[in-house]
């Protein structure tokens, strides 16, 4: 995926020691993505996705992710 690939790339010219945030659209919105960008390669990221996809919090609750908005975000 090319995508990766752009991003290994940032990886390899930051030190480890700098905190890297990836800002992206719902073109990067898939989980394997989201996975890899934290994981391996341990940046933070903001990616905006589609109000209509499910997220499952730490306890296991599925719900829309426009359900977990705050009621000034969901405007």
């Amino acid at each position: 995926m090319i995508k990766m690939r752009y991003l290994v790339k940032l990886r390899e010219v930051f030190p480890q020691d700098i905190r890297v945030t990836v800002m992206a659209d719902r073109g990067f919105g898939d989980t394997a993505l989201f996975d890899f960008i934290q994981h391996e390669l341990h940046f933070d990221f903001i990616i905006r996705i589609k109000s209509s996809i499910k997220v499952t919090d730490a306890s296991g609750a599925l719900l829309p992710i426009k359900e977990w908005l705050l009621p000034s975000s969901k405007n």
